[in-house]
């Protein structure tokens, strides 16, 4: 039998011939909208199974906010209106994935009218990227609108009515991702969404010319921080006029854009921390209409926190008095001791382009690279007598994307290991074929003398991630 000890300790049955003690369950003595708060913050499936743990907790799923994310999980639209119809409740976050939905908007809207999700507070939606027509989105949207901090609607239709009713006062992230909507309706949408802090437009895989961002896009709250631009074309007048007092953080993805256009509009975010620009063109007259080359000049960064991804394709790139004359050929005349992070994109692993930005970046704190080819026959580990504060002081974190493992990329690698005094991580994401290669691993950990480290606490981790998927370290 098991009894309460009188020092408030549980004396266990004979275990092994010696009782085992354990302290009481004090968290199952916590309120119940204490512990309704505890479940909401779990994912559903995890949720549902604290019903198992005590008679204590099995009213308590029911009755706790709801946090419904479909994605990633093999659930039926059955299933879902079950839930959704038998929780008392509340919801704060309904994510619901392509692999539900399909093209079917009238079921989303049913869910939508559902008891159940009053008082939502995230929305996220997708319907099928191949539905056509787009589905329209369910006018049982609106009633959230007192409510919604987060809205992200993907590959759907606005109608023109139901754009300019749309008014989220509180609303602070908003995502369309291959919508369809007017420029007068989203220049509505925006217009009512005074406290907007995050706002990103992506647009589908339209092939060349990509399709114009419409004025409308740029219009968006001064108080707005995060913006994100992802295959469009922008508009040279409007990228011209913008000002974005507050905006830090900008990323343009295979985004055509003119250079001059560019410099303008970096010269109106005063604010700005953050600059990722991925597969970013310039269209000119003179050139093929998708030149994968431009200049960029940042004439004042003093905030800049955040650069990336910098890549040999940008012929001449100029940071405050500093000049690369494409990656290989720099004059390093201003440090920018604000640039904590940054990302490069590089044909080969090339240490002296690495050293001159950690002269230009002398507290650099993470360096993120992707390279594309295996091996440089002309690699050279030039010999560093001059200490590189960044190394010495600074630099935590360095990942590789698209290790091989070949001479130059282990000599390279092994560079940052003996002389990266407050290393912390290196991550090397390898080829998924290497997965299980004990060997090959062992092997690599050998050549790249991780008993000499100079960081002591420094981890070297093999990974198949996705490299450039950093922006999770940053925000």
């Amino acid at each position: 039998m098991m009894r309460l000890q009188q020092s408030g300790r549980e004396e266990l049955p004979l275990r092994g011939g010696r009782r085992e003690a354990r302290g009481p369950d004090l968290i199952s003595f916590l309120p119940d909208a204490v512990l309704c708060s505890v479940i909401s913050l779990l994912p559903i499936k995890e949720g549902a199974r604290t019903q198992i743990l005590s008679s204590r907790w099995r009213p308590l799923w029911r009755s706790a906010p709801l946090n419904l994310d479909t994605c990633g999980r093999s659930i039926s639209k059955a299933v879902l209106s079950r839930i959704l119809s038998g929780h008392r409740g509340g919801a704060r976050c309904f994510n619901v994935s392509y692999s539900v939905l399909g093209g079917d908007s009238a079921t989303l809207d049913g869910w939508l009218r559902s008891a159940a999700l009053d008082n939502l507070q995230e929305l996220d939606f997708w319907f099928s990227s191949s539905a056509s027509p787009r589905p329209l989105v369910p006018h049982s949207t609106l009633r959230f609108s007192s409510t919604l901090r987060v809205a992200k609607f993907n590959y759907c239709k606005f109608p023109d009515g139901t754009a300019h009713q749309i008014h989220f006062p509180n609303l602070q992230q908003l995502q369309l991702c291959s919508v369809t909507i007017s420029e007068d309706s989203l220049h509505a949408m925006l217009a009512g969404c005074p406290v907007l802090d995050r706002f990103e437009l992506t647009y589908g895989h339209e092939g060349p010319p990509r399709p114009l961002m419409p004025p409308a896009a740029l219009s968006f709250s001064s108080i707005l921080r995060v913006a994100k631009f992802v295959r469009c074309r922008f508009p040279n007048t409007a990228a011209c006029q913008v000002h974005f007092p507050s905006l830090q953080h900008l990323e343009l993805e295979m985004v055509t854009i003119r250079e001059c256009s560019l410099h303008a509009m970096l010269s109106r975010c005063p604010a700005l921390n953050s600059l990722i620009l991925n597969y970013t063109y310039e269209i000119l007259h003179h050139r093929g209409p998708y030149e994968d080359s431009m200049e960029i000049t940042i004439i004042s960064a003093r905030k800049l926190k955040v650069l990336g991804c910098i890549t040999e394709s940008i012929f001449r790139l100029e940071l405050c008095t500093t000049v690369f004359n494409g990656l290989h050929d720099v004059r390093v005349a201003t440090v920018m001791r604000s640039v904590k992070v940054l990302s490069l994109r590089l044909e080969y692993l090339n240490l002296g382009v690495i050293t001159n930005f950690m002269k230009c970046f002398p507290c650099m704190e993470k360096l993120y690279i992707k390279t594309y080819l295996m091996d440089d026959e002309n690699f050279q580990l030039h010999d560093y007598k001059d200490h590189l504060e960044c190394l010495d002081l600074h630099l935590k974190k360095l990942r590789i994307s698209y290790y091989h493992g070949t001479r130059s990329h282990v000599e390279f690698a092994k560079f940052f290991v003996l002389n990266a005094r407050v290393l912390e991580s290196m991550v090397l994401d390898v080829e998924h074929t290497k997965k299980g290669d004990d060997w090959w691993f062992e092997n690599q950990r050998r050549q790249l003398k991780l008993g000499k480290r100079a960081s002591i606490g420094a981890q070297v981790v093999f990974t198949s991630d996705n490299c450039f998927d950093y922006l999770k370290d940053i925000h």
